[in-house]
């Protein structure tokens, strides 16, 4: 899987993160790393874009889904931009298209965090 995480150019509170490639449990745990390293840093919104994700693995959902529960204590959470119908299947089996929502734009989903 290939990855990028930045501080969002929109708000500096929130973690824009690009998913592209495939999502595998090979490097799932270098995403939970860097996402650790963000959210003690106390950035505990993040935004996913998956437009360019072919498959993602249940350990990548394993990631996401620990980072969203500690996220929800601190009034933060996961979104998910991009949704392709590959992603969209793999979510809506594991219930979380509806917990995590699918926006068009890093803009749509910054604007559902309160």
């Amino acid at each position: 899987m290939a990855h990028s995480c930045r501080q969002s150019e929109l708000k500096p509170n929130i973690i824009a993160c690009e998913l592209y490639g495939r999502a595998d449990a090979a490097t799932a745990q270098q995403l939970k790393q860097e996402l650790h390293d963000l959210f003690i840093q106390n950035k505990p919104r993040l935004v996913v874009s998956v437009r360019n994700l072919e498959v993602m693995s249940a350990a990548c959902i394993g990631v996401l889904v620990d980072f969203h529960r500690q996220a929800l204590a601190k009034k933060g959470g996961v979104r998910m931009v991009g949704v392709n119908p590959n992603v969209k299947r793999v979510l809506d089996l594991v219930e979380l298209s509806e917990v995590w929502g699918s926006y068009a734009s890093e803009e749509e989903a910054i604007k559902t965090f309160k």
